[in-house]
């Protein structure tokens, strides 16, 4: 099964080098690897990217394109660069 994964994980990566000079795919690709995930006090679980962290305060911009603003205050959890860690996970 890792071995499956890990070909797949590769195969994706072979591929972004042909389509290197479409910026659209490439940009698609690293922005779905770099995918931060917000885990909120009150339920909710926001999946986006992070841009800056001051003064306890989030800013960052949603899957759909809005930008948000969250106190670290209510988050449980923040987990960065989701699909890369899972992946170190089975390799």
């Amino acid at each position: 099964m890792r071995k499956t994964i890990l070909c797949v994980v590769i195969g994706i990566f072979i591929l972004n080098v042909f389509f290197l000079f479409n910026s659209t795919f490439h940009t698609n690709l690293m922005r779905f690897l770099n995918q931060d995930v917000l885990y909120l006090k009150n339920g909710d679980v926001i999946r986006g990217w992070i841009w800056d962290e001051k003064g306890g305060v989030l800013v960052g911009e949603t899957k759909s394109g809005e930008i948000f603003l969250s106190n670290d205050k209510e988050c449980i959890r923040i987990e960065r660069n989701n699909f890369l860690c899972l992946l170190r996970g089975l390799i």
